[in-house]
């Protein structure tokens, strides 16, 4: 049995998160978990994967009840006498204080992706004053603001791809705030329209030639689909 997550952070605003539970033996597998944090539950709790089996487990947490600080406890997947670990964190903010995340904490934008948005999560009591910052390619729009204790203001991400070369270009985005400094890691993929180019553009056949050769090429970053007609 494998798990696909060996810890989960689930900061001062994240209620749930998943990890994937497999079985790569010959057989059937029975499994349960375990765990001596009253704030963890995972659902399913247990059950049987056959051979090559997988199965997603959601792992919620509730901060009801606790007091200000940061928690730390282990997840056990048990499989007969062996068990999986999985490290479970969440932070309390103090109270009267705002407390920042953002959702999702990556980006990736294919080559045809224009933008992609990112949550500004309040999970404290006090106004989030807040602010972007990266590399100029990577505009954030809103760049700042001020959220409200337990609301949520979405911003957009939009690269300029004409200032970048063909390729995969990374960058981390920084939040700073009144709640904390939260980072996203962002990569994106440029390619440049396809660009058709033949070479020569003019072949002499002589008085005995017959055949003659070309050579077609694509100066950009996307495919090029070409074809080739005569008018002779």
């Amino acid at each position: 049995m494998t798990v696909s997550a060996s810890s989960l952070s689930l900061g001062a605003a994240q209620a749930e998160a998943t990890v994937v539970l497999r079985n790569l033996g010959p057989g059937s597998a029975t499994w349960s978990h375990q765990t001596s944090a009253s704030w963890i539950t995972a659902t399913p709790a247990g059950g049987t994967l056959p051979a090559g089996g997988s199965v997603l487990v959601r792992v919620a947490v509730d901060r009801t009840g606790l007091g200000p600080g940061t928690y730390a406890s282990l997840l056990r997947f048990v499989v007969g006498a062996a068990s999986l670990e999985v490290g479970v964190q969440l932070d309390v903010p103090p109270p009267s204080t705002p407390a920042a995340e953002v959702f999702p904490v990556s980006l990736a934008l294919g080559q045809d992706d224009a933008s992609a948005t990112v949550d500004v999560v309040n999970a404290g009591m006090a106004p989030l004053h807040w602010s972007w910052s990266g590399p100029g390619w990577a505009p954030v729009e809103p760049a700042g603001g001020t959220t409200a204790p337990g609301a949520t203001t979405r911003v957009t991400v939009t690269p300029d791809r004409s200032a970048l070369s063909d390729g995969s270009h990374t960058a981390t985005l920084t939040l700073d705030s009144d709640g904390g400094t939260r980072t996203v890691a962002l990569s994106v993929v440029v390619a440049s329209p396809a660009q058709l180019s033949v070479s020569p553009s003019q072949v002499d056949f002589g008085s005995s030639g017959t055949t003659a050769n070309l050579t077609i090429a694509n100066g950009g970053g996307r495919p090029l689909t070409w074809t080739a007609a005569d008018d002779a």
